[in-house]
């Protein structure tokens, strides 16, 4: 049993020690995994006296056939996003009432702290124009990568695959879930070192054999900015109207075409520039995007 102080090593990598490092619940085995807000896919996990690589569990897959039959799993939501899911398993008894509310007590401190480490991530570190394009094997084995793509690589600061330290980690549930007929095929990925990435993949079916070409480049502004507004509390609607802020639209063109009203608009903005502490739309960009210009923004 990994008991009730089991998981400072599942933390340490996302500095998550001062919340899980003292679980309230006996059990076996666990896995936290953060989810791209934007895609819903696992980008990054740890985990802990499992016999498998937590990737399966990122694909939603059960530990039944390797000896878990007992799962106490949560998401960790706030205003409608998912910022990661967490679960603990046990081999023989199963999880009480009592223990699943004492866990799910955890949920609060574990999604503010996802919610935190969003809010660290730089955005535009990278230029627009770098492209790195990587090519891989059915069983994610790296077929060719071009110079790009290998440069963003070797400064990048996300998570890698233990068995294979080039590749961040999140590609394996990207590409596996391709391979199993996913639609999901682009995601947002944090890279300390780079800033948000955007993350694309597609399936290429050659003569006997299939296999996933990845692209990465530097995301959005504008892709990241809901990341961003969610993770200082905004709600969807207020979002919804930031963005359109965010792309030069005046009040009276978001009433319209949101069909509200200019005060509505006005409502929803208020905790927007509350949040960050701002007056103006000018000052919202620089808030959101302190090393941007607002044309850089598209």
């Amino acid at each position: 049993m990994l008991g009730r102080c089991g998981m400072t090593a599942l933390a340490e990598p996302v500095v998550l020690g001062s919340v899980v490092s003292s679980l309230p619940v006996e059990c076996d085995g666990a896995f936290l995994g953060t989810t791209d807000p934007f895609s819903g896919l696992v980008d990054g996990g740890w985990s802990s006296g499992l016999p498998c690589p937590w990737e399966t569990l990122a694909l939603g897959d059960s530990l039944r056939p390797f000896g878990f039959p007992h799962e106490l799993g949560m998401l960790l939501t706030a205003q409608g996003v998912c910022w990661g899911r967490m679960a603990l398993y046990r081999r023989a008894v199963s999880f009480s009432r009592s223990e699943e509310t004492a866990f799910r007590r955890m949920a609060g401190d574990l999604t503010a702290e996802l919610m935190r480490r969003a809010l660290r991530i730089p955005v535009g570190r990278v230029p627009s124009d770098h492209l790195g394009v990587i090519n891989l094997g059915f069983d994610g084995s790296v077929d060719s990568i071009n110079d790009q793509g290998r440069e963003l690589l070797d400064f990048g600061g996300a998570q890698r695959c233990p068995d294979n330290p080039l590749l961040p980690i999140a590609l394996r549930p990207l590409c596996a879930g391709l391979l199993r007929g996913s639609r999901r095929g682009v995601m947002l990925l944090p890279d300390e070192n780079l800033g948000w990435l955007q993350v694309h993949g597609t399936v290429q079916h050659g003569v006997g054999r299939r296999c996933v070409t990845v692209s990465l480049q530097a995301a959005r502004p504008l892709q990241v900015a809901p990341i961003l507004l969610a993770a200082r509390g905004a709600t969807p609607r207020a979002v919804q109207v930031t963005l359109r802020v965010l792309r030069g639209m005046t009040s009276a063109e978001i009433a319209a075409e949101l069909k509200i009203s200019p005060h509505t608009v006005q409502d929803h903005l208020k905790p927007v520039f509350t949040a960050l502490s701002v007056n103006s739309r000018r000052q919202l960009i620089s808030s959101l995007f302190p090393t941007l210009k607002p044309y850089d923004l598209c």
